[in-house]
């Protein structure tokens, strides 16, 4: 995974640079097309894809850390809360969401930002996996992890407390032959046209950089969860590493 991450932020930074110079020789040139033109929809039909393509790069630097975090202790509840009305326009009408945010104070240094695309991704992502609806279930909360629970993340998890969000889907689930490879990019288990495969690269690569872990419960056939733990701000001196290779819980 370090080792896209790395080709994604070199592919990601050239690429975009590229995109610059197309977006800006196209501007001129509809700037002096007059509107009944008969080039201009052609040329703004580019400005279109070298929008999309704009998205798709910073997609890929999220993924590979290259965005510089501004980190502040926040309530991580209360970003979510914030969050709310947001994740709500991503929902179709025959899908329902609902957050349960801790009302107790769960402190975590994050980028607000950051932790806003981790939870639009997640309640994305989720909502792509249930075509015929369903409903979404979004949990914050504190959760404490002894020697055997951390043990059971994988190796490099240590136990102490943790911040969580859990994201619930009523969907399918995730095969069991697809599970580890939902963290790289452009995998994905979506029918052609939904979607690019970046929306699980790019929260993990947040969640990485924000010190944390993500993983996927093993289940099928009873909709998918997805936890992301990150440390609490205020973690004692032993804490939560960052964990290195996701693991799965139940």
């Amino acid at each position: 995974m370090e080792s896209l991450a790395r080709l994604a932020g070199g592919v990601a930074h050239d690429f975009n640079n590229m995109l610059t110079a197309i977006k800006g020789c196209v501007s001129f040139a509809l700037e002096d097309l007059p509107a009944d033109h008969p080039v201009r929809p052609d040329l703004e039909q580019v400005v279109v894809a070298s929008d999309r393509a704009t998205e798709l790069t910073r997609k890929l630097q999220l993924f590979s850390r290259g965005q510089p975090a501004r980190p502040a202790v926040h309530d991580l509840g209360e970003l979510v809360r914030r969050a709310e009305p947001a994740l709500r326009r991503l929902l179709r009408d025959d899908i329902e969401l609902r957050i349960d945010a801790a009302a107790e104070t769960v402190p975590v240094r994050v980028d607000p930002v950051q932790v806003e695309q981790v939870v639009v991704q997640l309640v994305q992502n989720a909502c792509d996996a249930m075509p015929d609806g369903g409903s979404v279930e979004m949990t914050v909360d504190e959760v404490r992890l002894d020697d055997d629970e951390a043990a059971a993340l994988g190796p490099a998890v240590r136990p102490g407390s943790w911040a969580r969000i859990a994201v619930t889907d009523t969907g399918p689930g995730i095969p069991p032959e697809a599970r580890p490879h939902v963290f790289e990019p452009f995998y994905s288990t979506k029918e052609s046209g939904i979607g690019i495969g970046l929306g699980l690269a790019v929260v993990y690569g947040i969640v990485r950089q924000a010190g944390g872990h993500v993983f996927i419960d093993e289940r099928e056939g009873t909709g998918a969860r997805v936890v992301v733990h990150l440390p609490r701000s205020d973690a004692e001196s032993g804490s939560p590493a960052p964990l290195t290779s996701e693991g799965s819980a139940g």
